[in-house]
Order: C-alpha cells, then sequence, then structure tokens
C-alpha cells in the first residue's frame, strides 16, 4: 500500500510539472504573440465583429501563461474594418502593434507602454497605395523600421521610419529589379533586422509574376540608419515565400524556407555577417513540410515551426497539424513534433519562452484560433493533474457581484492576490478569518476593496509553489 502510494506521489508531482494548456478562441484570429515582462501572452489579430456587419476589428487580449485564462481585450472600431497583424516588444519595455486599415490600406500603429495602457496611436501610408501588414523592427535610435510593398508597383518596396512617438521621419521608395519588364515579377518583403554595426538586412521574397514558383529567388539588402542602400545580394538556391531570417548568438544570421521540389524539403542556411558565404546548409526530407520561421534556442541550437498538410487518399487537401523541430548548433535535427490531434488551416507565429517552451498560434477556422503551449521539447502539457480533481483546487467568492466586502475561500496552502485588469497588484490576503469553518483544506478570507478602488473586473489569483488558477470579480461601488 505504502509502494502504490509512493507511485501515485511521484506520478502526481510529475503531472503538477507538466502544468499548461491548449486553448480555442472563435471569433478571434490571433496572428502574433509576445511573452510580457510578467511572464504572460499578449496576442494580437482581429475580432470577429457580430451581425450583420460580420466585419473584423484590430483586437488585443493579454493572455495569463499560467492557466490560459484571459483578461477581456480590447477593440479597435476606428477604422470600421481593419486588421491586427504584428506586435514587438519596444526599448521602453512597452509593446507596437500594427495592423492595417481595410478602407484605405494605411498602417495602423499602436503603441502600449508595460502596463497595457494606450500611449499613442497613428496611421501612416498613401491611402490605397500600400498592401499593408508591414514587417517592423525597433531602430537604433528607439523609433521603428516598417517594411512593406506598393501594391500599384510590383516591383517596388517601401521603407518608412518612425520615431519613438510614431511619427514619420522619412518614407523611401525602392526599386527592387531595375532593367526588368513592368509587372514581370512580384516583390514580398519577408523580414527586417539590425545588425551588430547598426545597419539592417531586409529579405524579400522575388516571383515571377506570370508562372508561380517559376524564377523564385531571394534577395537580401543591407540598409544604413539612413536607408540608403550598402549591398544587395541573392541567394544562390530558390525559397519558398515562407521562410524567416534572424541573428544568431555568434553575429552570423539563420535563414529557414522550403524548395519547391515535390515534397518540400525544408532548408536551413547558416551564413555570415556580410552574406557572403555559407556557413552550412542542411536539408530535411521531411515530406510536405511548409516550415515558417525559425529561432535559436539557449543552447546554441535552433528550432523551426511550420506546418504539415493534411491530405485524404485521394490526394485531397483537408487540414494542417502544426510541428516543431529542433536542431542542434550544426545544424543536425534532433527531434521533430507534429501536432496531429489539433488540426488547423495555416499556422501564423510561435514565441520561444524564457524557459524554453514554445507558444504557436494557429488558424483552426475562419476567425477561429488555437493556441499549443509545449515545453522546451516539443511536449504538450496537460491543463489538470492527472490525479487530482479540479474541484479540490479551486475558488469560490461570495457574493459575486459585491458592493463593499466579499469572501474568497481557497486552497489552505496557497497565497491569495488580487488584480486589476491591467495586471496590477490590488491586494495580497494574508489574514484568514479566524474560527470561520471553511471546507477541508481551505480558508476564508475577506477582501474589502479600498475606498479609492473604482468599479470594475478585478482578478483573484490563487496560486502554490506548482499551481495556481484564477477567477473574475465584479466590484460595484
Amino acid at each position: 500500500m505504502r509502494k502504490a502510494i509512493i507511485i501515485l506521489t511521484i506520478l502526481f508531482i510529475v503531472a503538477l510539472s507538466f502544468a499548461g494548456w491548449k486553448k480555442v478562441f472563435h471569433r478571434y484570429s490571433f496572428r502574433d504573440a509576445v511573452q510580457t515582462t510578467d511572464g504572460n501572452f499578449l496576442v494580437i489579430g482581429d475580432k470577429l465583429r457580430d451581425f450583420p456587419s460580420h466585419i473584423n476589428n484590430l483586437y488585443w487580449r493579454h493572455i495569463y501563461r499560467d492557466t490560459g485564462l484571459t483578461i477581456p481585450g480590447r477593440t479597435y472600431k476606428d477604422p470600421d474594418y481593419s486588421e491586427g497583424y504584428f506586435v514587438i516588444k519596444t526599448k521602453d519595455k512597452g509593446y507596437l502593434i500594427t495592423g492595417e486599415d481595410f478602407d484605405t490600406g494605411k498602417i495602423i500603429a499602436i503603441k502600449l507602454d508595460s502596463s497595457f495602457s494606450l500611449q499613442w496611436r497613428k496611421m501612416h501610408g498613401r491611402p490605397g497605395g500600400y498592401n499593408a501588414a508591414p514587417i517592423t523592427c525597433c531602430t537604433q535610435e528607439g523609433g521603428y523600421f516598417f517594411f512593406h510593398f506598393l501594391s500599384n508597383c510590383t516591383n517596388r518596396f517601401n521603407l518608412i521610419k518612425l520615431d519613438s512617438l510614431g511619427d514619420s521621419i522619412w518614407i523611401r521608395d525602392y526599386d527592387t529589379l531595375i532593367g526588368t519588364p513592368p509587372d514581370s515579377y512580384h516583390t514580398y518583403p519577408k523580414f527586417v533586422v539590425k545588425t551588430l554595426d547598426r545597419n539592417y538586412i531586409l529579405g524579400l521574397h522575388i516571383r515571377c509574376a506570370w508562372v508561380p514558383h517559376v524564377d523564385t529567388s531571394y534577395l537580401f539588402i543591407m540598409i544604413d540608419e539612413s536607408g540608403d542602400i550598402i549591398w544587395k545580394k541573392s541567394s544562390d538556391i530558390i525559397y519558398s515565400s515562407r521562410c524567416s531570417c534572424h541573428p544568431t548568438f555568434d553575429s552570423s544570421f539563420i535563414h529557414v524556407g522550403y524548395d519547391y521540389l515535390p515534397d518540400r524539403e525544408i532548408v536551413v542556411t547558416k551564413y555570415d555577417r556580410e552574406f557572403d558565404t555559407i556557413l552550412w546548409r542542411k536539408t530535411y526530407r521531411y515530406p510536405k513540410k511548409y516550415s515558417e520561421d525559425i529561432v535559436q534556442t539557449s543552447d546554441s541550437g535552433y528550432a523551426i515551426f511550420g506546418r504539415k498538410p493534411n491530405y485524404d487518399s485521394t490526394g485531397t487537401y483537408l487540414n494542417s497539424y502544426m510541428f516543431l523541430m529542433k536542431l542542434d548548433p550544426n545544424g543536425d535535427s534532433l527531434w521533430c513534433k507534429i501536432y496531429d490531434e489539433d488540426t488547423c488551416f495555416g499556422v501564423y507565429s510561435f514565441v520561444l519562452l524564457d524557459d524554453g517552451g514554445f507558444l504557436m498560434l494557429g488558424g483552426k477556422s475562419y476567425n477561429s484560433t488555437i493556441l499549443i503551449l509545449t515545453d522546451s521539447l516539443g511536449d504538450v502539457r496537460v491543463t489538470e493533474p492527472l490525479l487530482q480533481k479540479p474541484e479540490e483546487f479551486s475558488i469560490t467568492v461570495s457574493p459575486n457581484p459585491f458592493n463593499s466586502s466579499c469572501q474568497i475561500t481557497a486552497p489552505e496552502a496557497a497565497t491569495v492576490t488580487i488584480f486589476d485588469l491591467r495586471g496590477r497588484l490590488v491586494s495580497a490576503l494574508s489574514s484568514p478569518i479566524e474560527g470561520h469553518k471553511a471546507p477541508s483544506s481551505k480558508r476564508s478570507y475577506i477582501w474589502q476593496p479600498e475606498q479609492s478602488l473604482s468599479s470594475g473586473i478585478y482578478i483573484v489569483k490563487v496560486s502554490t509553489d506548482n499551481r495556481s488558477t484564477s477567477k473574475n470579480i465584479l466590484y460595484l461601488k
């Protein structure tokens, strides 16, 4: 009997160590995410508005990493039809969200501070002249670059430099293929990254407009802080439009894509800092996998994120699966995980977490997004401990809503804290009610908000060393 208890205890501890979640968000298309300074996530995209309009509005939401629970997000209904595409961390520990106004074709730039409060909102671009959704990065000076192509000039792309307040410093148009016939090629900006010598590398996918997947190539361009071109260099291999490039710890660059061979083989190339020398190139013969992004992990290896199409016996496309592939520092494959229990129809982005785990975003269906959290080995973590009932670790609040005070009952060994919707600590409850008869292994607390606290929704978080849960409560003065 004792041996059985020990085994169950070990299994329980193992289950706790893999606490996490999978979430599907209906009526939302989340396209990008960052890990916030508090260890949680900020996801951005768009929200489908209610009938009868059925159009999208740019939207963001804060998601708790421990539980997958969310704080109500914010929707922008001006402009009336907009979508969100990218979010990056800024030098002042805030966040920059970019999107597109579909009525004018202009770029939307929204700056949040570290508490997710709006600092400014700006619009950029000439009406009708852009296909927005710009590739974005921070400049050395604390401003931002917007990098995207001109929709009315297929061979040209545009670079906008902003200051830290989101105001335009300059706008420059570039011709990538001087001397080619008009409209013969399409140019698609794919990335912009900073170098150690205060310059920037732009990556462009160039494709023949008349014959898909023919004469497809990659162009790397180095520019300085003023936007002047230092050099242009073409890749010697045909990549797909699905790719990314990032600087590495040793000042080189890692580039991922897939070729157009029948099996869509993934190709990873490591270039030197000038893109003159290929340090190594590896091809991974995993049939029909579409690589989307690559990051360098803390062990100097790499992780690739993408999707694997799923076909029926007749060859008809059904859906896709997300996948993660881990490489060692020399580019040799260590493992590849396919998440075939969670279908999607496209993948958007993934985030390398502080502890080496990953958050993956994929399109479940039209205006529906799936988020999957994994550990550093690509294993999906379970939401609830395998051997403990969910109700044994829970919160009860009575009354809810309340107008003067409420009683909070939580597990005996847990700490109880209360936050506002911006994630700021409001109160930490440390004195349980003396002599109160709470359920076994539970303690009850009284929370009486300070007079200065305004009415609204607050979040009660209960946590131990290895578990946490939360509950929304409504305070009405």
